[in-house]
């Protein structure tokens, strides 16, 4: 009743660590660290809600030890302190938490490249739209691709690709974006938008969350720097299998 340890038993060998046999005859709250010792004195006599576990770390040699403790009075003014040792769960609960600042440092990088993905993508000169390879419609589209379909500010995300292209030439442009689906590389072409104006088209496969997309680049013909033979040489380049 005085707080005095009497007996000590240990359920597991490797908590001989603490060092019991050295707490008989001892204060309780002798054998823990300081800022544990309040809530010793508060099990000890008989404060706070019944049947609660308290968390306390024994002072031992061997370092920290959470112990959660229980204490049931035995009858004849006697406590019993029944421990469990916690060392398992802290261990889990250390992983986890390292695990979530890992999972949140995944996720400010993964922000921080979208961010330098979406001032590339709204900043780049040439049009460019992202396209579902099955269904053939807009993902999404950066602002000259959209000035360019005569969008202007609307979003083109959900459009049927062939919406933006003539009517003349959208059997073409499926062929095309079919053609390019199947071979998994660029196949340059030329097809007339909707309002007549006839551009370089060429577009890249790629993969992602086990879907498949492409990424097609419109340059309008009369916006092609130099003559025809160059235009012919970038098409020629554009076909090869060598990287230049």
């Amino acid at each position: 009743a005085q707080g005095i340890i009497r007996d000590v038993a240990l359920g597991r060998s490797d908590l001989k660590a603490l060092s019991v046999e050295n707490w008989l005859d001892r204060p309780w709250a002798d054998t823990v660290h300081s800022e544990n010792r309040v809530k010793v004195d508060e099990m000890v006599a008989g404060l706070g809600e019944p049947h609660r576990w308290r968390l306390v770390n024994p002072d031992a040699a061997a370092g920290d030890i959470p112990i959660h403790y229980l204490t049931i009075r035995d009858g004849d003014g006697g406590i019993v302190a029944i421990g469990r040792d916690m060392r398992d769960a802290a261990a889990l609960q250390q992983r986890l938490v390292r695990a979530q600042q890992a999972m949140e440092r995944d996720s400010l990088r993964l922000r921080q490249l979208e961010a330098r993905y979406r001032l590339l993508f709204d900043s780049a000169p040439e049009a460019i739209i992202i396209v579902d390879a099955s269904t053939r419609r807009i993902i999404e589209a950066n602002p000259v691709a959209r000035r360019l379909a005569g969008l202007g500010s609307l979003s083109a995300e959900g459009l049927a690709f062939t919406s933006i292209v003539h009517p003349d030439d959208r059997e073409t442009a499926v062929a095309m974006l079919g053609a390019i689906a199947a071979a998994e590389q660029r196949h340059p072409g030329r097809v007339r938008l909707d309002d007549g104006q006839v551009c370089q088209v060429s577009a890249t496969l790629f993969r992602q969350d086990r879907s498949t997309f492409l990424l097609v680049r419109l340059q309008p013909v009369g916006g092609v720097a130099g003559n025809g033979n160059e235009r012919q040489l970038g098409e020629v380049l554009e076909r090869m299998p060598d990287a230049f």
